[in-house]
């Protein structure tokens, strides 16, 4: 039996994956505040740390998607992000490394896929109507060149939904909190922790996906139910462990997700054999400097190109009505 692409298999359900690890989290409390919260085991606690850190207005974040060694992928690699979101300002800032991702496909099937991305690494700012992206060969394609490596378009448009795709949704962390809505999970108590300095408690908690969308808020249950649909998982009948990290403020400092490759088995082109044989994919991301201000600069206008014909492009496109 043939190998499928080393980029079909692992690259997509990265991608997928990562747009639950986006941004858009994260209120107005400090993490300077003295209130403390009183931590407990239950679903409760969960949902409402959740809602506590969606309401954050300001902070940094660090995230990785680490997939290990197998025999569809030898080496192993990690994918590596951060960033940070303003929300008062409604502006947001990326950056994505898939340097990992690339040096464990050069020993696959897919080196001539490798061109397009690059050296792997790519930017995209979000300032309220506009996206700006700065991704090499992405660049030059919706319009940029070495002069003005910057590309800007409308962030409601067909076209910035592509590259937020491309990106893995990096915008909006309401749909990774949206998973501790599950009422009915099942939560213990794994003692204290340190993540990044910080003093910690942590949760063990296994949820059920279809619970937990119908339990999220309508604003952004659309997002979560969209990153279930990339990640190619039947809804009513998934299970997920979420390790969860929440400090003396009821803050969440961490998530971190471990999917089997099972997870994988019905995503569009990924063979189920080889999907069952790769080991557990693990998704992290690590909330910083919670409620403390941050400096988020757009491009300089001379270095930004026009993707206009890009973005009319998508326009005129027909919409996907299914299959």
């Amino acid at each position: 039996m043939s190998r499928k692409p080393f980029l079909t298999f692992v690259a997509i359900p990265a991608a997928s994956a990562l747009a639950v690890l986006g941004i858009t989290a994260c209120g107005n409390g400090s993490s300077d505040d003295a209130t403390v919260v009183q931590a407990a085991a239950t679903p409760q606690f969960l949902n409402e740390s959740a809602d506590r850190t969606a309401a954050v207005e300001s902070g940094r974040f660090e995230m990785s998607v680490d997939v290990p060694a197998s025999s569809q992928v030898p080496s192993g690699f990690s994918i590596k992000g951060s960033g940070a979101f303003d929300l008062a300002n409604k502006k947001s800032d990326t950056t994505i490394d898939l340097g990992g991702l690339i040096e464990a496909a050069k020993a696959g099937d897919d080196s001539e896929s490798l061109a397009l991305l690059g050296d792997g690494k790519f930017e995209i700012i979000t300032d309220d109507a506009s996206v700006y992206v700065h991704a090499g060969f992405l660049s030059a394609f919706l319009g940029g060149d070495d002069a003005k490596p910057w590309v800007k378009l409308p962030a409601n448009d067909k076209s910035a939904s592509v590259t937020n795709d491309l990106s893995g949704g990096l915008a909006d962390a309401t749909a990774l909190l949206d998973l501790l809505r599950d009422k009915g999970a099942t939560v213990t108590d794994q003692g204290q922790a340190d993540v990044n300095g910080q003093s910690t408690h942590h949760f063990n908690a296994t949820i059920t996906v279809a619970d937990a969308l119908a339990a999220a808020p309508e604003a952004s249950r659309e997002r979560a139910h969209a990153f279930i649909d990339q990640l190619g998982a039947a809804e009513g009948n998934v299970k997920i462990p979420i390790d969860v990290f929440v400090d003396d403020q009821g803050l969440i400092r961490r998530m971190q997700m471990t999917f089997d490759g099972d997870v994988f088995k019905s995503l569009g082109g990924t063979d189920p054999q080889a999907a069952a044989a790769q080991g557990p994919i693990t998704f992290t991301i690590d909330f910083l400097d919670l409620g403390q201000s941050v400096d988020i600069q757009l491009p300089p206008a001379d270095q930004v190109g026009d993707a206009s014909g890009f973005a009319k492009m998508f326009q005129d496109a027909p919409s996907d009505t299914g299959s």
